[in-house]
């Protein structure tokens, strides 16, 4: 062999090995991790809420395990957070749920726009104004209902009686009614129709 080759190749196995030596101190320490268990008797408590404000409520969701039941008093609400069940009652001129895995009942309140903005919410109501969806694989179940606009996958939409005007922007989208007013379809694979 040459001795260039032979450096080259001294030089390449010292890199090498660095390389190695560097990378091994970049891997974490793994130690074990401690299981704790609830003590008998305890309960959780869910989360304070916060004071309305003029622009209303915000209600952050409580635990999965758990229902929040609030009255609206007319004044706009907003449901956010992950994961729970929420019961409003009252006048609810507008309800924003803003969050993931929410599941609100509005079949004893008077709702007026509900806008749901997540993944994976569940809402049902007795009559809703306005329904407005931004996001994937929400679901509502709505008595009757007005005017219904999706920007959004996967959604699904079942009104037991009559709906107003509905406008789609999203694919694969399923909206049924007992009769529907307009319908504007700008996605893909989009259902709407009639029972």
């Amino acid at each position: 062999m040459e001795p260039r080759s032979l450096v080259r190749r001294a030089g390449l196995v010292a890199v090498a090995a660095l390389a190695a030596a560097a990378l091994a101190a970049c891997t974490p320490l793994v130690s074990p991790r401690p299981t704790v268990l609830p003590t008998r008797g305890a309960t959780s408590v869910p989360s304070p809420t916060p004071t309305p404000t003029a622009s209303g409520q915000v209600l952050p969701t409580p635990s999965p395990s758990a229902t929040d039941s609030r009255d609206c008093g007319g004044a706009p609400v907003t449901v956010s957070d992950t994961a729970g069940a929420t019961v409003l009652t009252g006048d609810c001129p507008t309800v924003t749920i803003a969050g993931a895995g929410i599941e609100v009942d509005l079949t004893a309140a008077r709702a007026g726009t509900v806008a749901i903005n997540g993944d994976r919410n569940r809402v049902e109501a007795a009559s809703v104004a306005a329904l407005t969806i931004g996001g994937q694989s929400n679901e509502a179940d709505v008595a009757t209902l007005g005017a219904i606009t999706i920007n959004g996958d996967r959604n699904q939409v079942d009104a037991s009686g009559a709906a107003g005007a509905v406008t789609v922007s999203g694919n694969d989208n399923r909206v049924t009614a007992a009769s529907l007013g307009a319908v504007s379809d700008a996605g893909s694979r989009n259902t709407v129709a009639t029972r």
